[in-house]
């Protein structure tokens, strides 16, 4: 407590410039960023400079859940998620992708509707960063709900602040973690559903700007304020025997 009072009031009598150059000395890369530019410093999410910021909690989101992801595994595009954090506990890893020439996919089709998929049949879905590309979420959701076993587990990433994806015009949609919550209420038991959003305003400012991981500090990552949340984690887990339908409300 001493070398604190100390090293404030150090900061009280040191001139503007030079409290300048130690807060360069301290955060190298982050200090030579002028908060007022007009153009980002990345329009690649900072995947220039390092990884993009948003990868910390996904990643970290999945690293935490690692034990739902086994048995029979499905995901988006490519399947190096499942293979990261499921390692030897997945017995099958499938991939699905709507584009045909995905050649890392072995199921082509569209994740609001899978009929050529048993329902039933996954133990995990990894949903990372794609709702916001599907015009009929809840469909994709509910879907999603079906194709899994009873006791699977849906791990799901959407982003909250983020950039828009300027290669692809699908890129439709972000979220809070109530409209999270609610979307996934709409098929999983409210009880098996957790809704973790990750940020604070700096890292969601990192992630307008095109900064990377690597231009923060861990403690600036750690830090948590959910009304500037960049990224929002859930998981929901199907039940073992069907929910009861939701009671009708008066006047539906």
């Amino acid at each position: 407590m001493k070398n604190l009072a100390l090293l404030k009031a150090f900061k009280r009598h040191i001139s503007p410039s030079r409290r300048a150059w130690i807060e360069r000395i301290q955060h190298p890369r982050l200090a030579h960023l002028p908060i007022r530019r007009l153009t980002p410093v990345s329009r690649r999410y900072g995947m220039e400079r390092g990884q993009p910021v948003d990868r910390y909690y996904i990643e970290g989101f999945l690293d935490q859940h690692r034990q739902c992801i086994r048995g029979v595994c499905l995901e988006i595009r490519d399947n190096c998620y499942t293979l990261r954090f499921g390692g030897d506990a997945v017995t099958r890893s499938d991939v699905l992708d709507i584009n045909t020439s995905n050649t890392n996919a072995n199921i082509c089709g569209d994740l609001r509707k899978l009929p050529h998929v048993t329902s039933d049949t996954y133990d995990c879905i990894i949903l990372t960063q794609v709702l916001q590309y599907i015009d009929q979420s809840p469909r994709a959701v509910g879907e999603a709900y079906r194709i899994l076993k009873p006791r699977g587990t849906l791990l799901l990433t959407v982003p909250a602040i983020s950039a828009l994806d300027e290669r692809d015009p699908s890129d439709l949609w972000r979220f809070t973690a109530n409209s999270a919550r609610h979307l996934l209420e709409q098929h999983f038991p409210p009880a098996s559903v957790v809704v973790q959003p990750c940020g604070n305003l700096l890292t969601s400012v990192a992630m307008l700007m095109g900064l990377a991981q690597q231009d923060l500090r861990k403690v600036h990552l750690d830090y948590f304020d959910a009304a500037y949340s960049c990224v929002i984690a859930a998981s929901a887990t199907k039940p073992d025997v069907p929910a009861a339908p939701a009671p009708a409300r008066d006047g539906s």
